[in-house]
């Protein structure tokens, strides 16, 4: 059966943050690279109403948001995601819509097309983004011996036409 997602030393993310925002980038050699970082937060989804407390729960995020940053890339672009795991289980990301070489789709359980990124690890996909439109990627890895099977959560990633 599934558990609640472990909770104790998770960091509380600020009210004031909002997830699903455009993420920045670094230019390295015409390769557009984006940091993500795979980690436990405690995100509140209600704020105290009347007599109501504030709930919060701890969401499986990249770079302490929900729902994920937004990438926004122009088709062609050669972009890098260095992610790094600090996740208690195993991770990937999987690009859903957007074909990429086989060593970069993520599929990590079974490891398939990578190895899963372990707790402290970190992986890089490297890919051209490629066809314009709107596509999700998502946290593919889940230990199947795990207590905790959060749903996978999803972003966009939208190469757009130049």
């Amino acid at each position: 059966m599934d558990q609640p997602v472990p909770s104790e030393g998770v960091a509380q993310a600020d009210i004031n943050t909002k997830g699903a925002q455009p993420i920045a980038f670094k230019l390295d050699n015409g390769v557009k690279v984006f940091q993500l970082t795979a980690k436990p937060i405690k995100w509140q989804i209600m704020p105290k109403y009347e007599n109501q407390p504030e709930v919060w729960v701890t969401a499986w995020t990249y770079n302490g948001t929900v729902t994920n940053p937004l990438i926004r890339v122009t088709e062609g672009d050669k972009v890098r995601f260095v992610v790094k795991n600090e996740l208690p289980d195993p991770t990937s990301i999987h690009w859903h819509r957007i074909p990429v070489p086989n060593a970069q789709d993520g599929v990590a359980e079974p490891p398939l097309t990578q190895q899963p990124i372990k707790l402290g690890e970190t992986f890089t996909y490297e890919f051209v983004a490629k066809p314009a439109g709107t596509s999700l990627w998502s946290r593919a890895a889940c230990s199947l011996s795990s207590t905790s099977h959060p749903s996978p959560v999803r972003s966009a990633f939208r190469p757009v036409s130049s």
